[in-house]
């Protein structure tokens, strides 16, 4: 008995092994044949899949890998049969009824892969899987116009509105057919207006071509006019006009999508703010206008003065003919182009009309700004800097401020107290201000000619700092350790630098003339023609300017500012002597020079500009 047991425990073990063997083997010949697949080697495969089907013909993953490898080798027949044996042993897999269809349409028989996926379609009448999988199928032999059907038919099989919205939209794209993908977003925003932000991304993947643009808001304009109050399809028809750069329109979608919400001004200022951060200051103003026309009750007034304000101030630089031009074009006041002290005046007005107000804060540093930056009224600019830091509601605005007063006093010539103001700032300040900190005592040690204690100051910041901040240190770190070796050119260029850094600019150009005088064979000679070549154009010597920045791209010959000079006497020809034809030839001399250069893309939009090529 004992020895019976013992045997038919032998037989039961050993019969387990050979199992475990064969199971190993078939896992080492799929494995093999999926390294064949990624090795492209179909035919090899091939064999692999059919003895592993042969081996066991009910594994789904061996009858798929087989299924593949015939495709890939365009044998559709034998593609089908398999498919055909494996849905009658599975009665229960007839979503391979999409498969086979598709074969069949490979194999060229259309009329019967078209009765397949109707067959398919029918067995699962408004099964989501099954219409997709058809649709899928369709899609990938380019049968659009099939796809779309399958789609919409599966739609009214579902009896759900916004089934298939995703692909419809995607499919009409793809046919830039724009104006029905259109009209498939609307139809889930109308059921789902929360998804408007996902509705523009996907929009946005053809709303950089205009044909794309232009179908789209008059599909959404004909749904705004079917839907006057509906909110959402207004946003949307603003979006799409700002992506025109139809502000205009934007602004009156925003009066009546604010009105229609009851947002009290929350919508038509947050696209104010976007239209200032998009430069189109005249509707920004007109925006912040009407926000602050509602009175000083709303939270919203001193905000929108103030943005009213910057919008004024930015409108300032504007050429006087195209400011009156815009006037006559869009019938805006006089005011839509104010003078800089009209500017000003609007923001003192905030100062004096609520003077412990964060807005009063802003408006305050603002002034310091334009008294610095484009009056270049230090005096002016630094007493409201100072003013800025005395202000309780300053917050980390204080420091900015300090910052900048530090600027003011370096354009006075005043070294020690900009190093004092900045030494002021306290080690609470944000990381980004001590940064800028380090930045600007770099500078103030190489006023100084105090170049070593520049380049370690320097050396903290390149790093995990704001990347505008790190390339400005790191371009001054290369600057300082180039030139490093010939102190006295480097003294003499660098007080070329702080005459400049103080607007006085025939003193720095005799500075920096004699520096390449001085110093011809030193790397920062360059760097001085430039500089020359920059300050003439700012004297108001255009001519004299061009034909220096000319004269640095021809003779020095292995300069890295060679492309710099040349664009600049392009620039230079083009807006200053106006022109055309010369600037068209130093540009087009520029992209056979420097075909990669950082300014290239801008010189060839110089160059269609200036042959009235269509945008």
């Amino acid at each position: 008995m004992h020895a019976t047991r013992s045997i038919s425990f032998l037989l039961l073990f050993s019969a387990a092994g050979m199992l475990l063997a064969q199971d190993q083997e078939l896992t080492r010949k799929l494995q093999l044949g999926q390294s064949l697949e990624q090795a492209g080697e179909w035919s090899r495969a091939v064999i692999l899949y059919e003895d592993l089907v042969r081996s066991d013909s009910l594994n789904y993953v061996y009858f798929d890998a087989l299924r593949r490898a015939y495709t890939q080798l365009k044998e559709y027949r034998k593609a089908i049969v398999l498919v055909e044996r494996r849905i009658s042993q599975h009665p229960g897999e007839t979503f391979l009824l999409a498969h086979a269809g598709g074969l069949t349409f490979d194999s060229g028989e259309t009329v019967r892969a078209d009765s397949l996926w109707k067959t398919a379609l029918r067995l699962h009448p408004g099964n989501r899987q099954m219409i997709v999988l058809v649709a899928q199928q369709m899609q990938e032999r380019r049968l659009y116009e099939q796809a779309i059907h399958t789609f919409e038919s599966g739609r009214e099989a579902t009896k759900n509105p916004v089934d298939f919205v995703e692909e419809l939209a995607l499919l009409h794209s793809a046919r830039q057919s724009y104006g029905a993908a259109v009209e498939e977003y609307l139809r889930l925003l109308g059921a789902a207006p929360h998804q408007l932000g996902y509705v523009e991304s996907r929009i946005a993947s053809f709303t950089m071509k205009e044909e794309g643009v232009q179908r789209a808001r008059v599909v959404v304009q004909a749904a705004v006019d079917r839907s006057p109050g509906d909110v959402t399809f207004r946003s949307l028809l603003a979006w799409l006009a700002i992506e025109q750069g139809d502000h205009r329109t934007a602004l009156k979608e925003y009066r009546m999508i604010d009105e229609l919400s009851k947002a009290n001004g929350r919508e038509l200022y947050g696209f104010a703010q976007r239209a200032l951060r998009e430069q189109a200051f005249q509707v920004a103003a007109e925006a912040f206008q009407a926000v602050s026309a509602a009175g000083s009750s709303s939270v919203l007034y001193l905000p929108a003065r103030l943005g009213y304000a910057r919008a004024m101030e930015s409108l300032s630089l504007r050429d006087t003919m195209i400011a009156a031009s815009s006037v006559e074009t869009s019938g805006t006041t006089a005011e839509s182009f104010p003078t800089l002290d009209r500017a000003v005046a609007l923001y003192r007005e905030i100062v004096h009309d609520a003077p412990q107000s964060d807005a009063a804060v802003q408006a305050l540093y603002r002034i310091g700004l334009v008294a610095f930056e484009r009056s270049f009224d230090l005096d002016g600019a630094l007493t409201a800097f100072r003013q800025v830091q005395g202000m309780p509601r300053a917050g980390a605005l204080a420091w900015e401020a300090a910052l900048s007063a530090a600027d003011v006093q370096i354009a006075q010539n005043d070294l020690a107290g900009a190093g004092a103001l900045l030494s002021a700032i306290p080690s609470g300040a944000s990381q980004d201000i001590r940064d800028r900190v380090v930045y600007k005592r770099a500078q103030l040690a190489m006023f100084a000619s105090r170049f070593d204690s520049a380049l370690a100051l320097l050396g903290t910041l390149v790093g995990g700092v704001d990347r505008d901040l790190a390339n400005d240190a790191i371009g001054l770190q290369i600057f300082l350790q180039e030139n490093s070796s010939v102190s006295d050119a480097l003294t003499a260029f660098v007080r070329g630098d702080l005459l400049q850094t103080q607007r006085k600019h025939a003193e720095a150009l005799i500075q920096f003339q004699g520096v390449m005088r001085e110093y011809p064979t030193t790397l920062l000679m360059d760097d001085a023609w430039l500089r020359a070549g920059e300050l003439l154009a700012l004297l108001g010597r255009p001519a004299e300017a061009v034909t220096t920045l000319e004269k640095m791209f021809t003779e020095q010959k292995t300069s890295k500012l060679r492309d710099r000079a040349l664009f600049r006497a392009g620039d230079i020809m083009e807006r200053a002597l106006r022109n055309g034809p010369r600037a068209l030839e130093i540009f087009e001399q520029f992209l056979q020079e420097f075909p990669h250069s950082l300014f290239t893309e801008e010189v060839r939009q110089r160059i269609r500009r200036l042959r009235g090529d269509a945008s």
